[in-house]
This record gives C-alpha cells, structure tokens and sequence, in this order.
C-alpha cells in the first residue's frame, strides 16, 4: 500500500520566524465590515441545496449594519477573529454554533461557541467575503480583529514586512 512520508527532521528557525510575523500599518489597516441582513424565514432545504447569492460591492443594500475599524493581518494565523463585543455592535445574532478549541498566543485557551459567516469585509474599494470565529476575549480596542493568512490570500495581498506595506489586487487593479 502507499507509504506517508516522514517528515523532514531539520527545522529552519529563521522560517518560523518568518510565518510568526504580523503586520499592521495604521495609514492602511482600516476596514469596514457589513453583514448582509438576515434572509427572510423559509421552510429548510435539504442539505445538498444550497443558495449563493454573488454582491459586487455597487450592488449591495445601502441599509446593512457596517462598522468600521481597524484590523490586524496575522501572518501566522489561521482563522479570523472577531471579539464577541464588536459582533454585538453590528447588532446580528446570527451565528452559528461551532465546537472548537483555540490555543492564543499568550497559550490562553478558549472555546468559542459561534462563527459568523460571509461577513462583507470592504477594504479600500474591494469587498471580500470571510468568515470569522466569534470569541469571548478583551480585544485592544484600536485593533479589534485578527485577519488570517487564508483572507490574505482571497484578497491577493502582496505583502512586504520589513517595509510595512500591503498591496491587495483584483486583476490588474490594485
């Protein structure tokens, strides 16, 4: 039968160094979120049928809840995180619930109980959709979420650390 490969014995720490660096810049970490509003009650469909409904950002309803704030971009991490607080400021109780156990950079450990889904995140003209693990936590209130890795790469943002910018694109626009 096929074999797994083992893994390679070696460890680069300058590689870790590198996934374990974050990146924020204050003349361009703001971001808007808007969540779309609750889609009317109907009768639940089985769970092979799915709607999408596709928004560009012209098309959106100008009546959804957004607030804007700034965010950091964890290089390392891999999901995103909302404080419990700022999803009770877009006033939507809509999660749903999860079963998972983070470990935080502090080695902190907590059980979130919800994840929100397809939050519009509108950064300078470009809208994304993400979603976010809703979490109980005391946020510094300057940078309330953590972007992950993963959003980075939906956003195609090109990255450079060490000179503190951040590029997103769509095409060739940018």
């Amino acid at each position: 039968g096929p074999t797994v490969p083992n893994p390679p014995k070696s460890v680069n720490p300058e590689e870790d160094e590198c996934v374990e660096e974050m990146y924020t810049d204050p003349d361009h970490a703001e971001y808007t979120i808007k969540v779309p509003p609750p889609p009317p009650v109907q009768k639940p469909k089985p769970s092979i049928q799915r709607n999408f409904v596709l928004h560009t950002k012209d098309s959106l309803p100008p009546h959804i809840p957004e607030l804007k704030c700034k965010a950091l971009v964890d290089l390392g991490a891999s999901i995103n995180l909302m404080p419990l607080s700022v999803w009770k400021k877009l006033g939507l109780p809509d999660l749903i619930p999860t079963r998972m156990t983070l470990e935080l950079a502090n080695r902190a450990i907590c059980t979130p109980d919800e994840i929100a889904r397809d939050v519009f995140v509108l950064v300078g003209k470009f809208t994304f959709l993400a979603d976010f693990v809703v979490v109980d936590y005391e946020s510094d209130p300057r940078v309330p979420l953590i972007l992950r890795r993963p959003f980075l790469r939906t956003a195609r943002a090109l990255i450079d650390v060490y000179g503190e910018e951040m590029i997103l694109r769509d095409g060739d626009e940018r």
